[in-house]
């Protein structure tokens, strides 16, 4: 009656057995992308602002913190996962940004593997990822994978208020 470690794709019980019978879960959490950076920019500071005219270009000092992780390392300062607002690239829900005490703190966050998208920048303008977030002190990036990046130039661009920065996750190959 049970599976073990093997994994299957199908599992068959008898007709007409009886008794407790165990199976386990075989899976692997997915990588998800991330929208493109000035999408993502965008999406963040009409949130936080509450209306759907702030661009890529508007300066926020609302955000001070904008933090990428895992939804179960965060669920109880966020809330249902119902809650957020889907920021990955099909806008299929799997990453969700949340906003929290008074949109101060900005959680994007996934059950999955978070890929910044390779669109994280854009040469020769200032619609980046995180650019002109005048209020943000802190970025924290526990679950953000930027294998995939091909342009980081500008990125934080016009952060006045950041004191320091730990970028030792990013892959920069």
């Amino acid at each position: 009656g049970s599976n073990g470690s093997t994994p299957q794709t199908s599992v068959i019980i008898s007709q007409g057995s009886t008794g407790n019978k165990t199976y386990t879960a075989n899976w692997t959490l997915g990588n998800y992308t991330l929208m493109k950076g000035k999408d993502l920019n965008a999406k963040i500071k009409q949130t936080a602002n509450n209306n759907t005219t702030a661009t890529s270009s508007t300066s926020d000092s609302t955000v001070k913190s904008i933090i990428f992780g895992k939804y179960s390392a965060y669920a109880s300062t966020v809330g249902a996962w119902t809650g957020g607002i889907a920021v990955d690239s099909n806008s299929a829900g799997n990453i969700r940004m949340f906003l929290t005490n008074s949109n101060a703190n900005c959680y994007i966050l996934s059950d999955g593997n978070i890929d910044a998208n390779a669109e994280s920048t854009e040469s020769g303008s200032y619609n980046n990822m995180f650019y002109n977030f005048r209020g943000v002190t802190s970025f924290t990036f526990n679950n953000f994978n930027t294998s995939n990046v091909t342009n980081m130039s500008s990125m934080f661009r016009s952060c006045t208020s950041l004191k320091s920065l730990d970028l030792s996750s990013f892959n920069t190959s």
